[in-house]
């Protein structure tokens, strides 16, 4: 057994992968360029609050959104008890096994090493099951699960402006246990009915289906002389912007169970978070009312639940035709492995009543009987390319619902 003492600790907290210095900010509300420490945290907090701070939303639109998620694709009440039952220390250690090593811990500065050590005594197993399990059935946990360090990567383009560094969450070790064993619960229930247009971040689904598709429809589209056109639509600040009360209903709407909506809620909108400066942590801490956590295990599952019926309503609306394949596609002038993403491509569907594709089951390499169904969206995570035929039309109504949607979940979409 190995000890290590209070110094290695902070030294293993305070050693970073990468050095990221932040040697300038232009401040968000004076525009002026900061360069001491004091100015540096007062741009950040300044920046950061009243993203995470929600606005209102239009609770009566949101009901749109929820009536676009069909009853066939609920979660069965007979799944909940299976949820929602308490943990077992096996899963536990699991969940702290599988953490990446050498990884940055939260606030605490405690590692996985430790927690995994810890995790071996027979009291602090019993009282790790027993607290675990509260979080899950009862929305109790430590205070100390609220508590944010949050670091800041940088992307493209130009690093003085706030907008273009990334946001990553480093909370506590045995808080992302929780939200992993949470995720391991939730995700083989909701990977059969989040709908198959998105590919991001589900068990089973692949990008590289959605980049086959699209040369696949590139090809054709070119051979056929399609008018029809893609629209690429991101988000800004997409985690961001998730609301609560948007992302309740969501899940109410998908029926998962009440107690783990509440922990959900209660665990990532009411968190609060000190920003890592160049080695120094804001005096200030940021309350996070609104937005997911960027780096937590389970953020990608909720985000994809909350982004589900606005690609469920493009799927949908009848006056948005999409991209149709010829009735006879060449397959004699197509590579080989497209005839592989046609037949992919024909077991999902693309619609909301299409079962996943069994990953062990690889599809023959026979050319398909039939032409694939109208493609039109695809998504991967935040990022999402519509298909419009004969645009000028049905453009109107995509930009109502594009315009709309910023009111009912505060996403900002931008084409």
């Amino acid at each position: 057994m190995h000890i290590l003492s209070k110094q290695a600790i902070i030294q293993h907290k305070g050693t970073p992968a990468v050095k990221r210095l932040i040697p300038e900010l232009r401040h968000p509300e004076s525009n002026e360029i900061c360069s001491t420490p004091p100015q540096l945290h007062d741009a950040v907090c300044s920046f950061y609050q009243p993203l995470y701070t929600p606005e209102d939303i239009d609770h009566a639109n949101v009901e749109l959104l929820t009536n676009s998620i069909p009853t066939t694709d609920r979660l069965s009440d007979t799944c909940h008890s299976l949820i929602t039952r308490p943990f077992h220390i096996s899963e536990i250690r699991q969940g702290a096994s599988r953490s990446p090593r050498r990884s940055s811990p939260g606030p605490d500065g405690l590692p996985y090493e430790i927690l995994c050590v810890a995790l071996e005594n027979e009291r602090s197993a019993a009282l790790a099951t027993k607290v675990y399990s509260d979080a899950l059935q009862n929305a109790l946990y430590p205070s100390s699960w609220q508590e944010t360090c949050m670091s800041l990567l940088p992307k493209k383009g130009d690093l003085t402006s706030l907008k273009n560094w990334r946001p990553i969450s480093l909370i506590n070790t045995d808080a992302k246990v929780f939200t992993r064993l949470l995720n391991a619960r939730l995700m083989p229930y909701l990977s059969k009915i989040i709908t198959t247009n998105q590919l991001g971040f589900m068990p089973g689904r692949f990008i590289a289906d959605h980049g086959q598709l699209l040369q696949l429809i590139q090809m054709s589209a070119e051979k056929t002389d399609s008018t029809t056109i893609g629209l690429l639509l991101d988000q800004e600040k997409a985690y961001d912007r998730i609301h609560p009360s948007y992302l309740s209903r969501i899940m109410l709407a998908f029926n998962i169970p009440q107690l783990i909506v509440d922990t959900v809620i209660s665990l990532f909108f009411y968190t609060r978070i000190q920003v890592n400066i160049n080695g120094h942590l804001t005096d200030t801490r940021i309350t996070q009312s609104r937005g997911l956590r960027q780096g937590d295990p389970l953020s990608p599952l909720l985000f994809n639940i909350a982004f589900d019926p606005f690609l469920r309503m493009v799927s949908q609306d009848r006056h948005l035709k999409g991209f149709n394949f010829p009735t006879e596609l060449p397959s004699s002038h197509l590579p080989a492995s497209f005839e592989y993403t046609l037949q992919r491509f024909d077991q999902l569907h693309l619609s909301e009543d299409a079962s996943n594709i069994d990953p062990s089951v690889e599809p023959s390499h026979d050319p398909p009987s039939v032409s694939p169904p109208s493609v039109k969206i695809l998504a991967y995570a935040d990022d999402a390319l519509v298909f419009l035929k004969d645009a000028f039309l049905p453009l109107g109504g995509l930009s109502s619902t594009m315009a709309s949607l910023p009111r009912r979940t505060q996403y900002h979409l931008v084409a």
